[in-house]
C-alpha cells in the first residue's frame, strides 16, 4: 500500500515569536551543515524517517485488486520531528529532480497542544535502544554478535539463563552479566583472529569449551556472584585475553585449541575468585593486571605438576 502526504509548510519566524515558530513548535530548520549531510545521506541509503502528524481525511484509492491501492493524506501535515531531514530529502531532490522512497510515520488526528506535546516527549524523553539490543537485532549480520547471542541463548553456554539479553544487568533476578557485556568479552576473545576467516560456529565452540570448562572448574565461584567476582566484567575480559593468546598461537588447530584451553583453566586452580579481591578494579587497565596475577599463578601451577 503506498501512503501520499502533502507537507505543510513551515511557519515563519517572526519577531512576535520564539525561534521555534508562533508557539515555539515548529520552526524551520536553520543548520544549513545537517541539512546538507542529510540531502547527501538521501543519496546514499534513502531511509531518513521522520514523524509527521496528520490531522486530515485520509482518502483511499483503489488499485486494480480489492485489496491494493493507494492511501492519501488530502490535506497538510505538521513535522513532529525530523526537520532537517526534510529540508535535507528536499535540497537532494531539488538537486537530482529525481524521486526516492522514504518510509515515515504518522500520527492521525492530534490537535497542536497534542503534537507540541508528542514533539517534547519524542526530543526529551525517548532514549537510545539498549547496545545488547543493537547486537541482537545485528546477530546474523555480525559473527561477534552471533556468537555472544548463543552464549546467552544457547541452553549448552554457561551463560545461558544468566544474561539479560537487550536490557542492563539485574542483579537480584539473576541476570549479572548483558549481552552487550559477552559481546566485548568475545571481541577481547577472538582479537588476534580474523573473525571473517575463522567460522563463526568454531569461534562459538572455542568460547563453549572454554567458559563451560571454567564454570565446571569453579562451579561456586560461577554461581555466587555475592561474594565471587567472576561474573564482573573486567574478570570476563581477563579470561577471554588468557585464552586469546593460546588461540592466536595455533588458530588453525581447533582441536588443539581446545585441548589447551581446557590445560589452561586446569592451571587456575587455587586462583582466588573472593569479590573482595576484585574490589575497585575496573576497565581494560583492570582486565590486564587480572590477566598478569592469573597467568603468574597459571605458570607456576604448571610448574608444580612437572615437578610432581
Amino acid at each position: 500500500m503506498h501512503i501520499i502526504l502533502c507537507i505543510k509548510t513551515f511557519r515563519e519566524v517572526s519577531i512576535n515569536s520564539t525561534s521555534r515558530g508562533e508557539r515555539g513548535y515548529p520552526g524551520a530548520n536553520r543548520r544549513s551543515h545537517s541539512v546538507s549531510s542529510i540531502g547527501g545521506w538521501v543519496g546514499s541509503c534513502a531511509n531518513p524517517q521522520r514523524s509527521p502528524s496528520a490531522k486530515v481525511v485520509w482518502g483511499f484509492v483503489r488499485g486494480l485488486t480489492r485489496d491494493r491501492g493507494t492511501l492519501v493524506c488530502t490535506g497538510p501535515a505538521s513535522i513532529i520531528d525530523g526537520q532537517h531531514r526534510i529540508e535535507g530529502i528536499k535540497r537532494f531532490l531539488d538537486e537530482y529532480s529525481t524521486e526516492v522512497r522514504i518510509p515515515f510515520c504518522a500520527i492521525h488526528n492530534l490537535d497542536e497542544n497534542e503534537e507540541i506535546e508528542t514533539f517534547l516527549i519524542v526530543n526529551t524523553t525517548a532514549k537510545p535502544i539498549q547496545k545488547s539490543h543493537v547486537h541482537y537485532l545485528e546477530r546474523d549480520r555480525d559473527p561477534i554478535s552471533w556468537v555472544a547471542t548463543q552464549l546467552a541463548t544457547d541452553p549448552r553456554s554457561p551463560f545461558y539463563g544468566i544474561t539479560a539479553i537487550t536490557g542492563v544487568r539485574q542483579w537480584r533476578r539473576g541476570l549479572p552479566v548483558t549481552l552487550q557485556n559477552l559481546v566485548k568479552m568475545v571481541t577481547v576473545l577472538y582479537r588476534k583472529v580474523d573473525a571473517k576467516k575463522v567460522p563463526k560456529e568454531a569461534m562459538l565452540e572455542i568460547a563453549l569449551t572454554y567458559f563451560s570448562e571454567i564454570k565446571n572448574t569453579f562451579p561456586e565461584a560461577w554461581e555466587d556472584v555475592k561474594h565471587h567476582g567472576m561474573m564482573q566484567i573486567a574478570v570476563l575480559n581477563a579470561l577471554a585475553m588468557v585464552a586469546a593468546q593460546m588461540i592466536d598461537t595455533s588458530q588453525g588447530e581447533a582441536a588443539t585449541d581446545l585441548y589447551a584451553l581446557k590445560q589452561s583453566v586446569a592451571n587456575m586452580k587455587g586462583f582466588d575468585w573472593s569479590r573482595e579481591r576484585f574490589k575497585g578494579i575496573s576497565g581494560p587497565k583492570g582486565s590486564e593486571t587480572i590477566q598478569v596475577e592469573l597467568l603468574t599463578h597459571m605458570a607456576k601451577q604448571s610448574a608444580r605438576r612437572g615437578t610432581e
